[in-house]
């Protein structure tokens, strides 16, 4: 049988037919719990027939190291075309300059100012802090008050338990409004306490999905 005859009895190669993804993200972040359980929490709140049309990996690393892992992961991976950090100031040197670099990257930060427990604490109340010690202790307290757990940074779902009993749009819009104004001072992501830049993921999200 010749090539010519032996490629006309081939049959045609089927493909699977996918649907289109909204979304490839990349997140890495240098925690161990928190935010992945919070990230993950929030993916699974998405409508089931948006859950498969975006993928959201959360991998970690140091923080120094963050930005370098993040474009070696892009690199090699050029489907995500959305990269994201989340990480928080806390006792994080260079915390300004480490955002400005991922910047310049073309990777967005989702950072809190002084710890993640302060966009946590949108959703339930306000809270007063001066740096991550107290912040998380006066999120334990408004935590017991509205839920009436004891807060556990490694809670599995702390993503449905802060959007049942607290309000996301309203810490959406509180933080946005706070980092405008902030913006207009021209402060900096370090000096911005009690911020965080955590609402522009989860818009980003929430709106690419209407």
């Amino acid at each position: 049988m010749s090539k010519e005859q032996r490629i006309g009895k081939r049959r045609p190669r089927s493909f699977e037919c996918r649907t289109p993804k909204l979304g490839y993200y990349i997140i890495y972040t240098d925690t161990k719990e928190t935010e992945e359980n919070y990230i993950d929490g929030f993916r699974k709140s998405l409508p089931v027939e948006f859950q498969e049309k975006i993928e959201i990996q959360i991998l970690k690393d140091k923080t120094a190291n963050l930005v370098k892992r993040c474009c070696e992961y892009m690199r090699n991976n050029p489907q995500y075309r959305s990269a994201w950090l989340i990480f928080d100031k806390d006792q994080v040197s260079h915390f300004d300059e480490i955002i400005e670099e991922a910047n310049s990257k073309n990777i967005q930060v989702a950072w809190s100012n002084p710890c993640i427990e302060i966009w946590f604490s949108g959703y339930l109340g306000k809270i007063s802090c001066i740096d991550s010690t107290t912040c998380c202790r006066n999120f334990s307290v408004l935590y017991k008050q509205k839920t009436g757990k004891e807060y556990d940074k490694g809670e599995k779902e702390i993503y449905q338990i802060l959007n049942k009993t607290g309000n996301e749009q309203k810490a959406i819009k509180y933080f946005k409004q706070k980092y405008e104004n902030a913006n207009k001072d021209k402060l900096s992501p370090g000096e911005q306490l009690r911020g965080s830049y955590m609402f522009a993921l989860i818009e980003e999200i929430r709106n690419m999905l209407k």
